[in-house]
């Protein structure tokens, strides 16, 4: 299942065999994997406790995922191409993303929520200068 979730992120979600490159239908198609995947843990087993360490660690990456990958669709522009690159969004928006951009899981709904926060200049002086 690991393994699984590597490569679904890898080729879906913007991975380094992508060259950090994704779009809608990609992570959108990721989404739907991961949460098959999720529902698919039930069925993990563990024969010591090194295994069962191992398990933990493969569905809190899947929360993980799930998480980054809404996170991902929600930002539709690319801020730094060639490491986040949106395909289907390739310029930069900053009239809407010149923010915080934050994700959390919700455990009573079971949804992931997005919400934006404020840039808040702490240092003095031109953030936007090379």
């Amino acid at each position: 299942m690991e393994e699984r979730l590597q490569r679904l992120m890898d080729e879906y979600a913007g991975g380094v065999h992508q060259f950090f490159r994704m779009n809608k239908e990609g992570l959108e198609y990721a989404l739907r994997h991961i949460k098959i995947m999720k529902d698919q843990v039930k069925y993990l087993v563990a024969s010591d406790l090194h295994e069962l360490i191992e398990a933990h660690e493969v569905i809190d990456r899947l929360d993980v995922a799930e998480v980054l990958v809404h996170h991902l669709m929600y930002r539709e522009e690319t801020r730094w191409p060639g490491w986040q690159t949106r395909a289907d969004f390739p310029d930069k928006n900053d009239e809407k993303f010149d923010c915080f951009v934050n994700s959390r899981y919700n455990p009573e709904t079971g949804e992931v929520e997005i919400f934006t926060r404020p840039y808040e200049q702490i240092i003095p002086g031109d953030r936007l200068k090379p």
